[in-house]
């Protein structure tokens, strides 16, 4: 099987080839050989003689052969990852462990380092502690109030209530028959001074002097008698002091009976009447003791004790426990925006992949801006270029075949994923990725392949070798033996595959194609007309 491609330059650099596979027969390699015999002349003329001789070339051919062919297209593109990912954290801080090396292989999430994170515990210890407290006063207004201050709250309003029950019912008893007593005896009083002495209070008055004047004489005779014993002169204030009280009982006695006897004055009889008023007032609140201002103060203390007692019962309403509830949402949200940060410290992979680069080594001030690492991915992909002509011959799912100079008898195989949808105007091309199989591991990013896509098949194509063919300029050229002499042909080119090319005008099949001249291989050596000869194969 011949196998051709076509040949043409790709933006990039690139070859493009488009492979012909024709089912050609052998090409058939006919030696021609041109003798130029000079008879023997014996009347030549000493000019000939001494003419030069033409200088003849050796050269090799082959015919120009027709036949049908697969057409391919060959392009030339980079191997890279599919993914490509530059890894910092996502937090600031000095690297303290990074645990791969370049070729490590990660997995997505895997953790593969960490910067420094002790303010961040310091902090997370310091949230859960907050959060600790705040549950436990949410407890304590849940448990209620401690049944001791529930007890004294009720005892002080039972205290209150009664007080202001005794309030409303009035003065006690005795405290009343006290005070009525107390206004009997001022009003008699006062009726005795206003009405003067009676003959008997008179007679009593004197009764009084006497029996007081009695016992004084009893108390100066003994008096007398013991002072005289003992030889002393008795004076009248020796006997007043050792009379004593006596004296004073006559004279109490004899000023009640001047008293009666004189009748009561005006100022005595004021007091009595004073005396009468004060006693009658004291009734007066021994009856109704308290004001309509008391009554209300107390009322006012029952009040207020019985709010207490609530309080105690049920210290929190409905909107407290709310109020306690938030400050726990408000501590456990910090809590977990420290975990948060505190997860940030970590550095993870995004991706199954490889790192392809170590950037940063511990120690280092990391960055959300600075890269520390790069990964790519297990999965390899060939970036194209392809001329807008063939849009509309490659698609996606079609397959491709490629090799790389590092396995040169290695053919590997893809899958076309993605055909740009639009065309590049300063290129005139249009971008096409391919997926690369490799399950052996063998390709690596940045080799070079050279891709293969079969594109359809050809008939009656005529095929010659590509080293038959000289370019001159913007023109390629064949040689062809005619009549013993190299002839120059102009053609045009389709399909290559390196070994052998298509040629779509300027040769028929069947034509004699230099393809060598002696040990040179190619006919650059070779100028139109020039005299050849054919080796034998």
């Amino acid at each position: 099987m011949l196998h051709t491609s076509f040949v043409g330059n790709s933006i990039g650099g690139g070859v493009r080839k488009m492979r012909i596979v024709g089912a050609l027969g052998a090409l058939a390699l006919v030696s021609l050989q041109v003798v130029s015999c000079a008879e023997a002349n014996p009347s030549t003329t000493p000019s000939a003689e001494a003419a030069t001789p033409e200088k003849t070339i050796s050269v090799q051919v082959v015919q120009a052969k027709e036949g049908r062919m697969a057409s391919t297209l060959s392009y030339t593109g980079d191997v890279k990852p599919r993914a490509q990912v530059a890894l910092s954290a996502k937090g600031m801080g000095r690297i303290e462990e990074l645990s791969v090396e370049v070729g490590a292989t990660v997995t997505g999430g895997q953790v593969i380092g960490h910067i420094e994170r002790s303010s961040l515990e310091a902090q997370l210890r310091q949230a859960e502690a907050a959060v600790a407290i705040a549950r436990a006063k949410l407890a304590q207004m849940e448990a209620g109030t401690r049944a001791e201050t529930i007890t004294q709250a009720q005892g002080n309003l039972d205290a209150v209530r009664e007080k202001y029950e005794a309030m409303l019912e009035g003065g006690r008893a005795e405290t009343i028959s006290q005070a009525e007593a107390v206004l009997r005896v001022a009003e008699g009083r006062l009726a005795q001074l206003e009405a003067g002495a009676t003959k008997e209070q008179i007679q009593q008055a004197e009764a009084a002097v006497r029996a007081a004047r009695n016992q004084l004489y009893a108390v100066q005779a003994q008096a007398d008698a013991y002072l005289g014993t003992r030889g002393m002169p008795f004076t009248e204030e020796m006997k007043k002091a050792q009379a004593g009280a006596s004296y004073e009982q006559v004279a109490i006695a004899e000023a009640r009976l001047a008293e009666l006897k004189a009748g009561a004055t005006t100022e005595q009889i004021v007091q009595a009447q004073a005396a009468v008023d004060q006693a009658r007032a004291a009734l007066e609140i021994a009856r109704k003791p308290f004001t309509t201002h008391d009554l209300k103060q107390a009322e006012s203390a029952v009040i207020a004790a019985e709010q207490q007692l609530k309080l105690a019962e049920r210290p929190f309403t409905a909107n407290d426990f709310a109020m306690a509830r938030a400050p726990i949402a408000q501590a456990e949200a910090n809590v977990d925006f420290v975990k948060a940060q505190l997860a940030d410290t970590n550095i993870l992979s995004p991706m199954d992949g490889v790192v392809a680069e170590k950037h940063l080594s511990v120690g280092a001030l990391a960055s959300p801006q600075t890269s520390i690492l790069t990964i790519i991915s297990n999965d390899q992909e060939i970036a194209l270029a392809f001329e807008e002509a063939l849009a509309g011959q490659v698609s996606i799912g079609q397959p491709v075949s490629f090799s790389v100079a590092a396995y040169p008898t290695s053919t590997f195989t893809g899958t076309i994923t993605s055909v740009a949808p639009t065309v590049d105007p300063r290129t005139r091309t249009f971008a096409v990725k391919v997926s690369a199989s490799d399950d052996d591991g063998k390709l690596k990013a940045g080799m070079l392949a050279r891709v293969r896509v079969n594109i359809g098949e050809r008939t009656a194509a005529i095929v010659v070798p590509e080293q038959a063919v000289t370019k001159r300029g913007t023109e390629n050229t064949v040689f062809t033996v005619v009549d013993g002499r190299a002839r120059s042909r102009r053609v045009e080119l389709g399909a290559s595959d390196g070994k052998n090319v298509e040629v779509k005008s300027g040769l028929e099949a069947g034509a004699q194609i230099v393809v060598g001249s002696g040990t040179i291989e190619g006919s650059g050596n070779i100028r139109d007309g020039d005299a050849v000869v054919v080796e034998k194969q």
